[in-house]
């Protein structure tokens, strides 16, 4: 009976923390570059995820928020699967514009080139070292992508090279799948930078918001979640959208859908 006592309470502590829902987070950010607000959703790591028939758990929090466009910052896909769900829930999104960058786990596959043609046949914007230009809300936004080449925990750009996928004076937007390259985000003529990767720390310590480990950084890692300030620029980690990695089940961290919405400055939208 000791026993069962001691563990009761253990096992209760962890049901609580086991991911049941998605968390939907809202940033917004205030800038003179554009005239309305324009609101964009993050599906950061994805992982090939089944959210059921249709992918509906994904597809209606989409539809419910209706963003005017939607970013995806690597690891849609994973490197040993066929991406059945990543591919049917691109089809159930296709009435929206999708920009996307590759990360870590399609950068592994050998198909890599076939992967991104399919998403492309899905409607998808792969950019993949490139930006394209778009206009929301009557402003100009213009979206560049990096992909992950390799496993690297140091930069695998310099800040020339991203700055160079730019040509126009819209707000500007980054989409790359390494959290931790600070510097280099601080270093670019870039308005945000929309990243995933850690995946919040995977495990978190309840209240703190502080994850336990994550890719390229480590244990205890700074760089899981949240908007940080960098000068000018601002960049966005999503704590991403799998419910587990590699079998092992997040806690004290669900899944999270994030919202971006970029307002004039002086305007508050919400």
């Amino acid at each position: 009976m000791k026993k069962l006592w001691m563990v009761l309470p253990a096992a209760a502590a962890a049901l609580k923390g086991w991911p049941v829902r998605f968390d939907i987070t809202r940033y917004e950010i205030l800038t003179p570059a554009v005239r309305k607000p324009v609101r964009f959703a993050v599906l950061a790591d994805v992982h090939d995820t089944w959210y059921g028939e249709n992918m509906e758990r994904v597809t209606d929090l989409v539809r419910q928020e209706n963003p005017d466009a939607i970013l995806i910052p690597g690891d849609l896909c994973q490197e040993k699967t066929e991406n059945h769900n990543s591919f049917l829930l691109m089809e159930q999104l296709k009435d929206y514009p999708v920009f996307y960058c590759t990360g870590n786990h399609e950068e592994r596959r050998k198909d890599v080139e076939a992967v991104k043609q399919d998403l492309r046949d899905r409607g998808v914007i792969v950019l993949d070292g490139r930006s394209v230009a778009a206009e929301f809300g009557n402003s100009l936004f213009e979206i560049g992508g990096i992909s992950s080449r390799t496993y690297k925990v140091d930069p695998e750009y310099t800040a020339e090279e991203v700055n160079a996928l730019f040509h126009t004076d819209g707000y500007r937007i980054l989409l790359s799948h390494q959290p931790q390259w600070i510097e280099l985000y601080k270093a670019l003529d870039c308005d945000l930078t929309v990243c995933g990767h850690a995946h919040g720390g995977q495990w978190r310590f309840p209240g703190t918001g502080q994850g336990l480990i994550a890719p390229n950084q480590g244990l205890l890692p700074k760089y899981t979640s949240g908007i940080h300030a960098l000068g000018r620029n601002h960049e966005v980690i999503s704590r991403g959208m799998a419910w587990h990695y590699h079998g092992i089940p997040r806690m004290y961290n669900n899944p999270e859908f994030v919202m971006i919405t970029v307002t004039p400055k002086g305007e508050r939208s919400c």
